[in-house]
Order: C-alpha cells, then structure tokens, then sequence
C-alpha cells in the first residue's frame, strides 16, 4: 500500500509539474499559489474569520475600525498592514491585533491589490473566511457576521447593502472617537454600487486595483451590509485630503491619480471648498432608514 501511494504521489507531482511548465510557456493562468493552497487547506483545523486592512496614518479612524471588528472577531483574528505609517496609531492598537510593518513606497493600487492576494491566501491557511475592508468600512448582519457565514458556502462575495454614513457638520458636532456612531450621527445615504466590493472570502480572490472586482467570480449575501464611515466627520475629511496631496503615486496608478492631480492643481487652502462641495453633495441625496438590527450595529 505504501508503494502505491508513492507511486501515486509521484504521478501527481509529475503531472502537476507538466501543467506548470506548459501554463510557464503559453501563459494560461496557472495559479501556484491557490494550487498549493488546495492541497494543504485540509492539514489544519481553521478558525472561523480573519478580518485585515491596509493603512498609512489614518490615526483614530485606525483605532475604530479596531475597535468593531475586535467585537465582532476578537483582537487575536485582526491584522493590519502598515504601509510605512509615521503617525504611531499602530502602536495604539490592542497587543494581540497583528502588525505587519512595511516600508512606505509610491502608491499604487496595482502592487496593493497583489500584496492583498497573497495576505488572503496566507490567511486562508489558517482561516475558513477571511475579510478585506479599508479602515473606514465596517460589515454586519443583524445577528453576529461570523454565525451567519458559517452557514453560506465557500466563494467571494459582496454585501448587499452599502451605507454612507454622513457627518451634518451644520448640526452635529465633531466625531468623538471614543463614543458610539449611533450616538453623534444620524444621516445615512445608500452608497454607491463602486464600494460593495467583493471582499468577503473563503477562497483565494485575486483583486484588481482598489479591490473593486476579483477576477474569479463572485456572489451577494443577502442581509449583509457595509457601512462607509469616510465622511464620518467633515475635518477628518480634510485631513485626509492633505495627507493625499502629501503622497507619491505611481504613474501607472489610475485609480488615484487623476483626484491627485486635481487636488495639486488646487490651493491648499482651497481643500476645505472641495470638501464641503463633497458634502453638499451627500446632502442633495435622500436619506435612508436602517433596519433596527442593522442599527444597532453602530453602537460600538
């Protein structure tokens, strides 16, 4: 027996090996990485969800996003990649949040949505779901998110529900990082199609630039949703314009390079008139009522 299953394993290598070379020499898109992760997924006993982002001084936005997915996954199922940040929120964050400091380089959404992929495929060894957000989205369910995909099949997929939650700056006051959402804001909008992005996994997703689209395709789980809480507070949001402006981006980068443009071409001190023409946008648009489970989700 143990002679035919070295006999086997050797067949299997040497065909796995003919593949490999031929997909080398016509290029028809052989994933190594997802191959290797299919056959050792079964050696380990995964957890259940991996929560992960990206950040570069984004300051008590980074300390929030913390803050929630803590209590939706625990500390120790949380992991941030710090793209050379000089503000020092990651080492605000709880010891058993993981940190992977690299160093701080052009922008490029191209080389993000990479370095995205093989993170997840990394987590996937050790998890059944992994999520990707930025620092300013959240996701929920009414009930707890890790219950509920517990019981969907493996696949990639996005929520079906976006929501822009909105700072009225003429009526309410600056955000207070250590209070609740649902206690300072109030004025939600729907959010566009561009932000329900396919960033819930239980297997490996290859991103395009700003994790907008995977190229394997995907699904929508039904009564989930993601919250966008970039407009979260009207100076927040001008701080983050500067901390653009102050950026190099690559060339190559499509995604952020016509707005950097832009904001080059305008007076610092004209940011605040670009922002506020952000916000009265938000403002013309109609506002929505959440759901009371989905609600309560913000009082964290």
């Amino acid at each position: 027996m143990k002679l035919i299953n070295n006999i086997s394993n050797l067949f299997f290598k040497l065909i796995d090996r003919g593949i490999y070379q031929l997909s080398t020499k016509f290029d028809f898109g052989y994933d190594r990485i997802s191959k290797d992760f299919n056959l050792n997924q079964n050696l380990i006993t995964p957890r259940r969800l991996a929560v992960f982002t990206q950040t570069f001084n984004e300051g008590e936005m980074l300390l929030l996003w913390e803050r929630y997915w803590a209590k939706e996954v625990g500390y120790e199922n949380l992991f941030v990649i710090n793209n050379g940040g000089t503000d020092g929120s990651c080492a605000k964050l709880n010891p058993a949040t993981s940190v992977i400091n690299l160093p701080q380089t052009e922008v490029s959404h191209f080389n993000w949505a990479i370095i995205h992929g093989y993170f997840q495929r990394l987590l996937l060894q050790r998890y059944r779901w992994v999520i990707k957000t930025d620092t300013d989205e959240i996701i929920a369910c009414d009930g707890k998110l890790i219950d509920y995909l517990s019981t969907q099949p493996a696949g990639i997929y996005r929520a079906e529900h976006g929501v822009h939650v909105v700072h009225d700056y003429n009526k309410e006051a600056s955000f207070n990082y250590q209070e609740s959402i649902i206690k300072q804001r109030s004025f939600f909008i729907s959010e566009t199609k561009e932000f329900l992005r396919p960033t819930i996994t239980a297997i490996p997703a290859s991103w395009g630039p700003g994790n907008h689209y995977t190229y394997e395709r995907g699904g929508v789980l039904k009564g989930v949703w993601a919250f966008h809480l970039h407009g979260l507070d009207f100076n927040q949001v001008i701080r983050r314009h500067n901390r653009w402006l102050a950026m190099d981006f690559s060339e190559s980068d499509y995604i952020n390079i016509s707005e950097l443009r832009k904001y080059k071409s305008t007076k610092l001190n004209d940011i605040y008139n670009v922002t506020k023409q952000q916000f009265d946008g938000y403002f013309s648009q109609k506002r929505i009522d959440l759901p009371y489970g989905i609600l309560t989700k913000l009082d964290f």
